[in-house]
């Protein structure tokens, strides 16, 4: 009998106990920064400079690893209103982001607050390309316009 009440109180805790042992979802992100090419005057008179994996320098690759299956939400935001160096005056907002596969139109401004980029439940991993493009016009200086991006992934 005593056998029997060790089982079931194990069985019990395990049950107890799935939650924490959950696997929860993950972020890989292979890019850690992105360099821009210097602006040519082509670039200047557009307005814009890009990446995008069309020409092979595609700015971000992230992958969310589903882990058991929670849901989840991947946001993106700058980590400061202004480019360093911030002398020029250039904001955030001139960096702008899109998936790979969304037309040119598609861009959104990066803001200091977070963007949802993305959500997912279910156990398969996603992976997404992100394409950057900087707004430029003949008014910036030449300079080593810098600016960080926070990825983070909420699971709920």
């Amino acid at each position: 009998m005593r056998q029997i009440k060790t089982i079931v109180f194990f069985l019990a805790m395990l049950l107890f106990s799935y939650n924490a042992m959950a696997e929860e979802p993950t972020l890989s992100l292979q890019t850690f920064y992105a360099r821009f090419s210097t602006p040519t005057k082509q670039d200047l008179n557009r307005g814009y400079i890009e990446k995008d994996r069309r020409n092979n320098i595609n700015a971000f690759k992230i992958t969310v690893y589903a882990g058991d299956g929670q849901g989840w939400e991947l946001y993106v935001k700058a980590n400061s209103h202004m480019f360093s160096p911030g002398a020029y005056g250039k904001k955030c907002g001139d960096l702008k982001w899109k998936f790979d596969h969304e037309n040119k139109n598609s861009y959104r401004r990066i803001k200091t607050g977070n963007q949802l980029v993305a959500t997912g439940s279910g156990k398969t991993d996603i992976t997404k390309y992100i394409d950057l493009k900087m707004v430029l016009d003949w008014s910036d200086p030449p300079a080593d316009y810098n600016i960080g991006l926070i990825f983070s992934l909420k699971v709920k």
